[in-house]
């Protein structure tokens, strides 16, 4: 019997532990439209010209990577700014609100990028808090354009949960959320780290249970 129980201890454990190892490293894909297929660019030319797109955070608290299909022409330079934003009501639709929750960065530079049309740039590694079941906005733009434009690659994907939008007053308005040509882009997020403590109590408090039956049984 004390065998017995010990191998279904080890079981249990060796689960637990895969499990928890999946909770911490596991992201989950909250918005991926890169694998559609190119279609156009989205130019940002100007400061004034802004770009955005949506995406839901669902059950998952906490950003951790962000893919972008961006790129430039032949001549670009200037620096660039990406920004992850609230959404508010606009009309029927929803757009960016003036919460920026995190700034990716507020000036890369825009000579860096590639000029090929499936070019990405990662954010990687991130730890930002989000709401569950809340949706957000990811906002391109640039603080200074020398010459040429960046640009930010679409599809001509529709029917997507996520909305595009546009802004050519640096943010002041935006055209309102629409189902249009789709700009492309990845976002992975994970459980807040407190769940995952909960998750571990959780199965050591089971780990201690067991320990306890096989203590009793082995003095009886």
């Amino acid at each position: 019997m004390k065998t017995t129980t010990l191998g279904r201890m080890t079981l249990v454990a060796s689960a637990a532990l895969a499990l928890v190892g999946q909770l911490t490293t596991k992201a989950a894909v909250l918005y991926d439209s890169l694998g559609f297929t190119y279609n156009n660019g989205a130019d940002i030319s100007s400061t004034a010209v802004w770009h955005a797109q949506s995406f839901d955070s669902g059950s998952q608290s906490q950003l951790t990577d962000v893919t972008l299909n961006l790129y430039k022409d032949s001549a670009g330079s200037g620096t660039y700014f990406v920004e992850l934003r609230n959404s508010v009501a606009h009309g029927e639709t929803t757009s960016p609100g003036n919460t920026v929750v995190y700034t990716f960065t507020s000036s890369g530079n825009i000579a860096g990028l590639g000029t090929a049309n499936d070019g990405t740039l990662g954010f990687t590694g991130l730890s930002v808090s989000l709401s569950a079941d809340t949706e957000y906005f990811i906002v391109v733009g640039c603080s200074a354009v020398s010459a040429g434009k960046l640009i930010w690659g679409q599809s001509a994907a529709t029917g997507q949960p996520s909305l595009n939008d546009i802004s050519t007053d640096t943010g002041s308005s935006w055209l309102g959320g629409f189902d249009g040509e789709t700009l492309r882009m990845q976002v992975e997020a994970v459980p807040e780290p407190v769940n995952v403590a909960m998750a571990v109590f959780g199965f050591g408090a089971a780990l201690a249970a067991i320990g306890r039956r096989i203590r009793l049984r082995t003095r009886s």
